[in-house]
């Protein structure tokens, strides 16, 4: 959102890990843990169970579990999985590899987000906790990010009237434009318009020498 005041006048005027799990070879890490169990359990009756009982209750899912999108703005959204109750969830963005591992909370922040951009999220089982990756999808959601916020807006003040125009801006379906002046608030009366096609845009009707404010937002199916 952009806003810009004027006052109307005459016609004259080293390596390091990386800090999200990466899981690539499922299988290795399933036998891998599996012989780690095998050797606690003959050192120390009992474990291997233990363990086992850890990692396959690691989340219990109901019936119909959703993925929602929640607060999205331009660059980052919230995404919240309902009607389950999970330790241990995955989560993947698209067709990318990577899975994103969650623990003990059914809301995640997503960033580094694109303005006015499709993305699709799925939330996953997650195999042997924190050990096998992302499963299963039991849940998914696609969205589009709000459009970038409105800039390069200028006034060419006029009688009784001004034009305004500004930059096109990504994801943009459409701009808002709306006015006031003095106490006034935006939103109330008919001083708003909204702009389709084209980046530009005549307020008309006004007072002259009188200061108005203008703001200018990109708006699309996110708002």
């Amino acid at each position: 959102m952009s806003t810009t005041e004027f006052m109307v006048g005459s016609a004259n005027g080293k390596h390091r890990p990386n800090p999200t799990p990466r899981y690539t070879n499922n299988i290795l890490e399933t036998q891998a843990l599996r012989r780690v169990m095998q050797c606690s359990a003959r050192a120390i009756p009992g474990v291997a169970a233990l363990v086992l009982a850890l990692i396959t209750s690691s989340f219990s899912l109901a019936q119909n579990p959703s993925l929602g999108a929640s607060n999205v703005q331009a660059t980052s959204a919230t995404l919240t999985i309902d009607n389950a109750t999970i330790t241990y969830w995955g989560l993947k963005k698209g067709s990318e590899p990577l899975c994103t591992l969650i623990q003990n909370t059914q809301t995640h922040s997503v960033t580094g987000l694109s303005p006015g951009t499709s993305y699709t999220f799925s939330a996953h089982k997650v195999n042997f906790g924190f050990l096998g990756g992302c499963g299963d999808e039991i849940a998914r959601i696609t969205f589009i990010t709000k459009a970038a916020k409105t800039s390069g807006v200028t006034v060419a003040r006029g009688d009784a009237r001004v034009a305004v125009s500004w930059d096109a801006m990504t994801g943009a379906a459409s701009y808002k434009v709306q006015w006031k002046s003095g106490t006034q608030h935006y939103n109330t009366g008919n001083r708003q318009a909204t702009v389709t096609s084209g980046t530009a845009y005549t307020i008309t009707g006004l007072t002259n020498d009188t200061t108005y404010t203008v703001r200018v937002a990109a708006t699309n199916a996110s708002g």
